[in-house]
């Protein structure tokens, strides 16, 4: 378990879950975000554990968002 590294993560995190993913719950992820000093969720719906593949629409539209927020803040 590494999460109290996370607190020395000073730079833009996304922490994408699927709502429906039993090996790491959102409760988990939210967690890790609490812990990450520019941690991000994003809770991707009708997806578990491999969100990208089951929901690829959202997954990768919250991905593009991310990143265009983070690109555009500098």
């Amino acid at each position: 378990d590494s999460t109290t590294l996370l607190q020395q993560m000073h730079f833009p995190v996304a922490v994408l879950v699927g709502e429906e993913d039993e090996l790491t719950p959102p409760s988990d992820a939210q967690k890790m975000v609490l812990q990450l000093p520019k941690g991000e969720l994003t809770i991707i719906p009708e997806a578990a554990h491999l969100a990208n593949m089951e929901n690829k629409k959202a997954f990768n539209e919250a991905l593009l968002a991310y990143l265009k927020k983070v690109i555009s803040s500098g």
